[in-house]
Parts: structure tokens; C-alpha cells; sequence
């Protein structure tokens, strides 16, 4: 957490030293950092040491460490695992934000703005909140999706799940064609100019849509057969299973240990069925349209 926040608050340094007649930025890592009565920076960050301020700055920021603040004009301070102190009529005019962090004040110091603690849990809150509306957005995208595809491509879909159903050894075979070979080449291609395009290619393109549609195949056709065990009487129903099983695999993603594994394997099983279609279905048109032998 406190790495993160370093990272976010450096170029908000940089931002603050191109201030007019800011004095520029001072960023030290693993060791100590002062500015002297007098001078005048923008911004002071220092991580794993101590900042000590005599003059101005209008930021200061210390990760794991000290901050002395002797009669300084400050403008704002965070602070992230670290101890601040105020001395000698130091003023703060903005915020001082604390994340696991103390402030101790002098008499005749002043902070004008406010002492906020508690920053990490309220940026772990909004984190939490973001990764749920991530989550939420993705669930919805992989359910539109499904019925998309099969009202798109319902023959395809449930050619794709009959192969995975009833064919499971050739699925994975498949898989591990895809899921192994395909790397293999991505990474063999990538040192050269040309080549390097191409592996990019497979592993930002190529693998992550294998790896989407093939769930959406996967999840139609665990539907389609949750619907036929219930019922055996009933035809395909592809909304309903795409619906139904897509559903199922979301909800299963949310057991412990064993959903991490979940949408990886239905990707996997999923692209496998499909090339797997994919190649008979090729390879039926080619016999299809050879030129029959005329016997002589």
C-alpha cells in the first residue's frame, strides 16, 4: 500500500515543482534530505530517511521516515508509516495526512488545515468499491456477450458443445496445443523487428480473446447440459444455457482457493472445443468439395 502511494505522490511532486517560483522538487530514497533556512523548493520526498525543513516547501512527503519541520512555511504534508514533528513556530498552511503515522506539535506551531488520519482505510474503501464495479461490469460483459454469441451463432455454439461434451480427449489435446505451442511461438518470434509485433500480438490479442470466447463456449455449453439433465424432453435452448451456465461459472468464481482456477480452465476447455471444431469442420469442407477420382 505504502509503495503504491509513493508511486501516485512522486508525479504529484514533479506537478508541484513546475509551479511558478516553486524551487523545484528534492527527492532522496535511502537517505537523508534538508532544506535550509532561506531556501525554497516545491516539493521535498524522501523515503526510507529523514526530511528536515528549515526554509519552504509546498509539499512535503515521507515514506518510512522522519520529518522535522523547524520554523518551516510548509504548504501540505503526507506522511505514510513515518513521524512528523513541528518545532520552532513551524506552520503548515494546508493538510497534513497521515497514513500509520504520528504528528507531534510544539507550542507556537500551527497547522491551518486540517490532520487527516486514516487516509489508507479510506483509500482501501474506495479500492474496494472500484474492484466491485470492476467486477460487477465484468460479470454483465461476459453475460451479454453469451447471449450475443448465441443468438449470433447458435449452431456454432452448440457444435462447440458437443464437441467438449462428447469429445472431451481431442478438447484437451487441443488445449494444450493452443495453450502451450501458442507461447512457445509468441516468445520465439519476439527478438527480431519483424517478429516482435507478431509476439505481442499473440499474447495481448490473440490468447486473452481465445481465452474470452472459449468461457463464453464453455459457460453455453455447461448450461446447455445443466438444462438437458433437468429436463431431457426439451430442445437446445442457447440463450437460456449461455445465460444459465455463464451465471454459474461467475458464481462459482467466488469460492475460495478453487474459483481462482475457474475461468482459466473454462477459457482453456472452451478455445480447446472450439478449434477442435474449427479444424473438423475445415477438414469436412475439403472433403466435401475434392475432386472425386474417375476410374479408368
Amino acid at each position: 500500500m505504502l509503495a503504491a502511494l509513493t508511486l501516485l505522490l512522486v508525479p504529484l511532486a514533479a506537478l508541484h515543482a513546475q509551479a511558478p517560483d516553486s524551487g523545484g522538487v528534492l527527492i532522496r530514497i535511502g537517505g537523508d534530505a534538508t532544506v535550509a533556512e532561506g531556501t525554497r523548493v516545491g516539493a521535498l520526498v524522501v523515503v526510507d530517511g529523514t526530511a528536515t525543513v528549515e526554509g519552504s516547501a509546498e509539499l512535503v512527503v515521507v515514506v518510512r521516515g522522519h520529518a522535522l519541520l523547524r520554523g518551516a512555511d510548509i504548504g501540505h504534508v503526507f506522511a505514510g508509516a513515518s513521524d512528523v514533528r513541528l518545532e520552532d513556530g513551524a506552520t503548515v498552511r494546508e493538510d497534513v495526512e497521515l497514513v500509520r503515522s504520528t504528528l507531534t506539535q510544539e507550542e507556537g506551531t500551527e497547522v491551518l488545515g486540517r490532520v487527516r488520519s486514516g487516509v489508507e482505510r479510506q483509500a482501501m474503501t474506495g479500492a474496494w468499491f472500484f474492484g466491485l464495479f470492476v467486477v460487477l461490469g465484468m460479470a454483465a460483459l461476459a453475460l451479454v456477450a453469451g447471449l450475443l454469441l448465441a443468438g449470433l451463432a447458435p449452431e456454432g455454439v452448440r457444435s462447440v458443445g458437443t464437441t467438449l461434451v462428447g469429445n472431451l480427449k481431442a478438447t484437451l489435446v487441443a488445449t494444450a496445443l493452443v495453450w502451450l505451442v501458442l507461447p512457445i511461438l509468441g516468445v520465439a518470434v519476439m527478438p527480431t523487428v519483424v517478429g516482435l509485433p507478431a509476439g505481442l500480438g499473440v499474447f495481448l490479442v490473440v490468447l486473452p480473446a481465445l481465452g474470452f470466447v472459449g468461457y463464453l463456449l464453455a459457460g453455453t455449453a455447461l448450461g446447455e447440459a445443466i438444462l438437458h439433465a433437468v429436463d431431457r424432453r426439451t430442445g437446445t435452448r442457447p440463450f437460456a444455457g449461455a445465460a444459465l451456465g455463464i451465471a454459474v461459472l461467475l458464481v462459482a468464481a467466488l469460492i475460495p482457493i478453487f474459483g481462482q482456477f475457474v475461468a482459466p480452465l473454462a477459457g482453456a476447455l472452451g478455445s480447446g472445443a472450439w478449434v477442435v471444431t474449427l479444424w473438423r469442420r475445415w477438414q469436412g469442407q475439403n472433403q466435401t468439395y475434392a475432386e472425386p477420382e474417375v476410374a479408368i
